[in-house]
């Protein structure tokens, strides 16, 4: 499966990339690639992730529970 990003997910990516480096710069690089590890699989085995169930087409797959503030409840 082919993984499309649109802006507003690009965006948000270099968001909590920037964010986690500026305020956990030792665990940024990890969180960042257990971003792109979980990317990776759902284009392999989209059938893994959940099918979102507010955009059809779409499928989800939390990453976990890190210490980083959603860039939406943040902008102006």
């Amino acid at each position: 499966m082919k993984v499309v990003y649109t802006a507003g997910a690009r965006k948000d990516l270099d968001e909590i990339g920037e964010w986690l480096s500026d305020h956990y710069p030792t665990i940024a690089p990890a969180v960042e690639r257990r971003i792109h590890n979980v990317i990776a699989r759902i284009a392999q085995w989209p059938q893994s992730a959940r099918r979102s169930a507010k955009y059809p087409g779409v499928r989800v797959v939390p990453i976990g529970r890190y210490p980083h503030p959603s860039p939406r409840h943040h902008r102006a």
